[in-house]
């Protein structure tokens, strides 16, 4: 549910309208994505991993 909030303004230009499946009590937890890579930061040092893997690919 990452692109959920991406969604809903692309929704708004192609259709000028977005219908919401979530019910009005419902809690979508967000996080930017700077703040995501903060903690990955953060954490990563407390790991001791002895491979890397790295997976880049161009957004289409």
């Amino acid at each position: 549910m990452d692109d959920y909030a991406i969604q809903i303004f692309y929704d708004a230009l192609e259709k000028g309208r977005h219908t919401c499946y979530l019910r009005p009590d419902t809690r979508l937890p967000m996080m930017y994505d700077t703040d995501c890579m903060a903690s990955v930061v953060q954490v990563m040092p407390n790991f001791e991993i002895d491979y890397k893997i790295c997976n880049i690919r161009q957004a289409i």
